[in-house]
């Protein structure tokens, strides 16, 4: 059984409670890297990323509210996260 079987078994179990601390989580985190992207300014560049952030964790916020399958709002965590993730270490580096 892989890593990502094994954390969805878990999610869907749990889903309710997964739920919340997903939207908790996505929204902490989508907010961290707004707010790294725009310590670099306001220019294209940016706006372009914050775009990203903002319809990944809309995305999976949206999700949730409506209901989907545990598949779908896990593929979705797991997607907007790592769009988050990369994007505050290349904001962290100033590669973007």
């Amino acid at each position: 059984m892989s890593t990502y079987q094994h954390v969805y078994r878990q999610f869907e179990k749990g889903f309710l409670g997964s739920c919340v601390l997903s939207v908790l989580l996505q929204s902490c985190v989508g907010g961290i890297t707004a707010m790294k992207i725009l310590q670099h300014g306001a220019g294209l560049s940016q706006m372009l990323q914050l775009f990203v952030v903002v319809i990944a964790s809309l995305a999976v916020n949206g999700a949730i509210i409506s209901v989907q399958s545990p598949k779908t709002v896990f593929n979705l965590l797991v997607g907007a996260q790592a769009i988050c993730f990369l994007l505050i270490v290349a904001n962290f580096f100033q590669w973007l």
